[in-house]
């Protein structure tokens, strides 16, 4: 929507989310971080219902939750951040989050 503006970790969005809606982001480190135990994953990632919990949030707000994976790809390090409006439900929406992520090429 217009006039929203959204913090790297979604803060003006997140609380808008509907029941089934989801919040990605991707957020990229110094490469300097690359070498640290933080970013020892490689690949993008992809989620499961297990990788939500409430607590994982920027702001914990009612029933919904999020997942963060630290990884990096070609030596550059990245924080995949992502919210689900409605944690109960949050099997409906981690197809389409994969889904985003499986066409992701980051170069």
């Amino acid at each position: 929507p217009l006039g929203i503006v959204a913090a790297d970790y979604g803060g003006g969005v997140v609380e808008r989310l509907g029941r089934t809606d989801a919040f990605v982001a991707l957020v990229g480190f110094d490469p300097g971080a690359a070498s640290t135990e933080l970013f020892r994953r490689t690949g993008v990632p992809r989620l499961t219902d297990g990788s939500f919990r409430p607590e994982v949030q920027q702001r914990v707000l009612p029933n919904a939750s999020g997942a963060q994976v630290f990884f990096q790809v070609a030596g550059r390090p990245f924080c995949l951040y992502a919210v689900v409006g409605n944690h109960a439900l949050r099997h409906r929406t981690v197809a389409r989050i994969n889904q985003l992520l499986g066409g992701l090429t980051i170069s």
